[in-house]
């Protein structure tokens, strides 16, 4: 009896040590995807939340006001399986359009940048139902070996006369400029050729290791 019970604890502290090791492997590949971004000069972190699927990062207008008018938000979604670019941008669209009126979205690219699967969608909401004030939502969705990554830029915006739409509201040079930091935000794993990353940009977002 002795002897069975010394294999079945050598057994158990080979599987205990097998799957810690396979963690450690794990994390050690976590760490090297990541978001290669910059968040623009004189925003502030607002908001800032690590949860074990989840990680969410908000970022506002250093004069911002109570009930904020933009907002640029990075999202870390884990666990498996992870969801598509496409289905994601579809399920952001179908949301809008329940809590919308004159509801509108457009896909910007959709595709690959460094390898990962990308969708940038533009969402235009005539008036939110809940603050009855217009929207308008960029996503750029990435889809990771280990995290599908959400940048998103939103702008509540003010209508000064009746009948106004998001493209009388919306100052088409600020958007423009966004499309293209949009644009120069990338995912990247150093230690994949595939998927190499750009020395030259810092990086600011959340990666999809839990603590960063």
């Amino acid at each position: 009896m002795r002897i069975i019970a010394a294999i079945l604890y050598l057994l158990t502290l080979s599987a205990c040590t097998s799957h810690a090791q396979a963690q450690e492997q794990a994390q050690a590949q976590q760490v090297t995807e990541h978001l290669q971004a910059q968040v623009p000069e004189s925003w502030i972190k607002g908001v800032d939340k690590n949860l074990p699927n989840l990680q969410v990062t908000e970022y506002f207008p250093a004069d911002s006001k109570e009930v904020w008018e933009r907002k640029l938000s990075y999202e870390a979604l884990r666990g498996e399986p992870l969801p598509d670019p496409i289905d994601f941008a579809a399920s952001i669209a179908e949301q809008q359009a329940d809590v919308c009126d004159q509801y509108s979205d457009k896909t910007i690219f959709s595709g690959y940048e460094n390898g990962y699967p990308t969708m940038v969608q533009l969402y235009e909401c005539g008036q939110n139902k809940r603050t009855l004030k217009p929207l308008v939502t960029v996503v750029k969705a990435i889809k990771g070996n280990t995290a599908l990554y959400v940048i998103t830029r939103i702008w509540r915006l003010q209508p000064t006369a009746p009948g106004q739409t998001t493209a009388d509201l919306m100052p088409q040079a600020e958007l423009a400029g966004w499309m293209q930091s949009l644009k120069d935000i990338r995912l990247c794993d150093e230690s994949l050729l595939a998927h190499k990353c750009n020395t030259t940009t810092s990086d600011e977002p959340p990666s999809s290791q839990g603590g960063a």
